[in-house]
Formats: C-alpha cells, structure tokens, sequence
C-alpha cells in the first residue's frame, strides 16, 4: 500500500492542495460550503495525513471540516515547514510549492493526526516564564 500525504496551503479566499505520490494538484476556494466535498473527495483518496500551516483564523474552518470527516489532519509550525524545504533544497516560495512541500513533510517526518484547537490560550500562570517562583 503506498503512503498517500495531503499538503494544504491556507490562504484567505483559497486552498492550494497537493497530493503525494500522484502530484495531482488543486485550488479550492476556502469557504465552508466547499469543505464538505473536498473532505468527500479526501475520503475517496485515504490520505495517511494532510499537513497544513495555521494562517491567522483562515485555516480554523478548513481544520475543523476535516476532523468532523474523521480525516488525519496536522497542523505544522511555518517556520518548521520553511526549514524543512531549505533542507530540501528548495528556496522557491510560491502557492503549489508550499503546498507540495507540506505533503512531502507529512510524507517523510511520519505526522501524526492532532485534534483541532480552541480558540482560548492557556492560562498565563501555567508557563515557564510567567514570573512565578
């Protein structure tokens, strides 16, 4: 069975979507009616993981959609996911590169599903340097 991993680069009105080993790629608008088929479609598929980058409150919709389907989904720190196309070589920034670059991630680092997060922060008092002690 070959390892299937979905990269999605989250953009305000658009999501440009990579799929590992095929290299098929697609833009989908980000809004919540398209969510429902693109997570029919992913299911056809069996992706292992879909990787994407948080990008401010755009990705929050697209996450969610995907977890209500039952599909793995991570979200992946951008300065990690940079890092790791300059490891690869690749210093081209565009849409469809990102996009194929969070897949390959998700592909060779063997992501692991997250549950999406709320919108609340934890409490100050529980961090290291919040000045207690």
């Amino acid at each position: 069975m070959t390892k299937l991993s979905i990269g999605v680069d989250v953009f305000k009105d658009h999501l440009d979507i990579y799929v590992l080993p095929a290299g098929n790629v697609m833009t989908v608008k980000n809004r919540k009616g398209c969510f429902s088929a693109l997570a029919r479609r992913f299911r056809k598929l069996g992706p292992q993981i879909i990787v994407l980058e948080p990008t401010g409150p755009y990705h929050r919709g697209f996450e969610q959609a995907m977890h209500d389907a039952g599909l793995p989904t991570c979200k992946v720190n951008p300065l990690y996911a940079r890092r790791f196309a300059q490891a690869a070589g690749i210093l081209a920034k565009t849409d469809r590169v990102d996009a194929a670059m969070l897949a390959r991630m998700g592909f060779a680092l063997d992501l692991q599903r997250q549950q999406p997060q709320g919108e609340q922060l934890p409490a100050c008092a529980s961090w290291p340097c919040s000045g207690e002690g």
